[in-house]
């Protein structure tokens, strides 16, 4: 299915990556799996920092500005000991997501705090996250194979 239809994404699987069982596999191999056991645990912890509906906003930032901490470390390492970031770190388009993603996380609990801070306007920070989105375009697919833009028009008031 994913072969014919390219463009589909198995969500599920992304969020598995992150799992305690996965990070527990990896951990069978310490040694050679280092590096992937810490970034997944960076990331995941970013993730949860968006999802989690229990996290205080203290824990959110500490999450977003450890995942800041990782990033800039590991490309001043790379770029210290001469290594090429085009091989060992991630691609450009994606640093630039990591960043927005923390710029966007930071923004947020401190506009929240300086500026929003009631007990009537709570900060939901996974309700800036694109799953709405997704649910939208999700039920599109169910209506339409290969839908077109006209489409989607004609059918968002209907969904």
């Amino acid at each position: 299915r994913d072969v014919i239809k390219a463009d589909k994404q198995d969500d599920n699987a992304a969020t598995r990556v992150f799992a305690a069982v996965s990070l527990k596999k990896l951990t069978e191999n310490v040694e050679e799996n280092m590096g992937l056991i810490v970034f997944l645990f960076i990331i995941g912890e970013l993730v949860d920092a968006y999802e989690s509906r229990s996290m205080t906003h203290g824990i959110r930032a500490k999450a977003a500005l450890r995942a800041r901490l990782f990033f800039s470390t590991w490309k001043l390492f790379l770029d210290k000991q001469g290594y090429p970031q085009a091989r060992y770190y991630i691609s450009p388009a994606a640093d630039k997501i990591y960043d927005m993603l923390l710029d966007g996380l930071l923004g947020l609990i401190l506009i929240h705090r300086d500026h929003l801070s009631s007990p009537s306007i709570p900060l939901l920070p996974w309700k800036h996250e694109s799953m709405g989105n997704e649910r939208i375009f999700a039920a599109l697919r169910d209506l339409f194979a290969d839908m077109s833009l006209a489409q989607a028009i004609f059918a968002i008031p209907n969904l």
